[in-house]
C-alpha cells in the first residue's frame, strides 16, 4: 500500500497546479478536482493517453438488480509497466515467490487487455464485471496455469482449491472455482468465469452463474438490461463531458439521484468530479449504523 500511495503522491507533484469547486445545494453536494500538469512529466502522459468512454459493456450486466456499478476505459500509458510490476509484487507478497512460467502468464494476460471495462454489484452481493481483451479465447487460456499455483498455494495452507468446468453456455464454457476447507469440506464456489469473442467476464462469488451467463446472452445480442433512472442520467453526463471511467452508488431504489464519481480528461488536464445526494448519503450512513450494532 505504500507503494500505491507513493506513486500517487510522486505524480500529484508533477502538477503545475490543482483547482477545487466545490457546490453546496440543500439535497445534493457536488466537487471537481481539476489537475493541470507540467509539460514532460509522466502525468502530463498519462493523461494525454486517456480516451473518452462510450460505456457501452455497461448495459450488457445485470442493471436490473444493481446497487453499485463501474465502468470505462483506462490506458496507464508510460505508467504501464511500472503498474505491471507493481501488481506482480503484490500477487507474489500473497502466493510467494512467482517462477518464471507464472510471471510469464501474468504478462500474458496484462498485453491482452484493452483497457475498456465495466461492472455491477448487484443485489445478492456478487460482483459481475467484464473485460475487454485482444483475444478472449487466447487470453483465457494462461488462466488455467494461474489457477495452478493458486492450488499449490491453498495446498500448502490446508485448503482445496479446484476449478470445475460447469455446463458450457450459448456453446461458452464456463468455469467454477471452488475452494474447501476444514469447517467447509464440501466446498463453495468463490469465483466464476467465462470467455468469448473480446470478452472475458466473471463473477464473485461463484455461485450466482445466472448472473454470467445473462451477460453472455447480451453481449450476444439479447437485449440490453433497462438502465435505472439515476444511472441513465450520471452516463448522458459523462458521455457528455467525455469522462473515461465512473463509478457509481446507488441504496435508495428509485431514486432519480445516485452518488457518483467521474473522471476524465479535456484538452490535457484531469478532471474529477463526484455528486453526493442527501438522501443516497443518508441511507449510506444509517446502513453503516446498523452494521456496527
Amino acid at each position: 500500500m505504500n507503494s500505491i500511495r507513493d506513486a500517487v503522491l510522486g505524480l500529484l507533484s508533477q502538477s503545475e497546479r490543482v483547482e477545487v469547486q466545490v457546490e453546496l445545494a440543500s439535497n445534493i453536494a457536488s466537487i471537481e478536482v481539476r489537475l493541470v500538469p507540467r509539460r514532460g512529466t509522466t502525468l502530463a502522459a498519462v493523461l494525454a493517453a486517456q480516451r473518452a468512454s462510450a460505456f457501452a459493456m455497461l448495459d450488457r450486466l445485470p442493471l436490473q438488480r444493481s446497487m453499485a456499478t463501474t465502468a470505462g476505459t483506462l490506458s496507464l500509458g508510460p505508467l504501464g509497466p511500472d503498474v505491471r510490476e507493481l501488481l506482480t509484487a503484490l500477487i507474489a507478497s500473497e502466493l510467494g515467490k512467482l517462477s518464471d512460467s507464472t510471471r510469464a502468464v501474468f504478462d500474458t494476460l496484462w498485453a491482452a487487455g484493452t483497457g475498456e471495462f465495466a461492472g455491477v454489484t448487484i443485489d445478492t452481493g456478487a460482483t459481475v464485471n467484464a473485460f475487454g481483451v485482444a483475444d478472449a479465447v487466447n487470453a483465457l487460456a494462461p488462466v488455467g496455469r494461474v489457477s495452478e499455483a493458486i492450488g499449490d498455494y491453498a495446498s500448502a495452507n490446508g485448503v482445496s482449491f479446484v476449478v470445475e468446468s460447469d455446463a458450457a453456455h450459448a456453446g461458452v464454457p464456463i468455469h467454477i472455482a471452488k475452494l474447501a476447507t476444514p469447517d467447509q469440506p464440501g466446498g463453495f464456489a468463490v469465483a466464476a468465469w467465462a470467455a468469448w469473442d473480446d470478452i472475458i467476464a466473471m463473477t464473485m462469488p461463484g455461485q450466482d452463474v445466472d448472473a454470467l451467463r445473462e451477460t453472455l446472452d447480451r453481449f450476444r445480442g439479447a437485449p440490453a438490461s433497462a438502465v435505472p433512472p439515476g444511472l441513465a442520467t450520471v452516463l448522458a453526463k459523462a458521455r457528455h463531458r467525455g469522462d473515461s471511467m465512473i463509478q457509481t452508488l446507488d441504496v435508495v431504489p428509485g431514486e432519480q439521484s445516485i452518488m457518483v464519481i467521474g473522471i476524465g480528461v479535456r484538452d490535457g488536464t484531469g478532471h474529477l468530479w463526484a455528486s453526493f445526494p442527501r438522501e443516497q448519503v443518508a441511507t449510506v450512513v444509517r446502513l453503516s449504523a446498523d452494521d456496527d450494532e
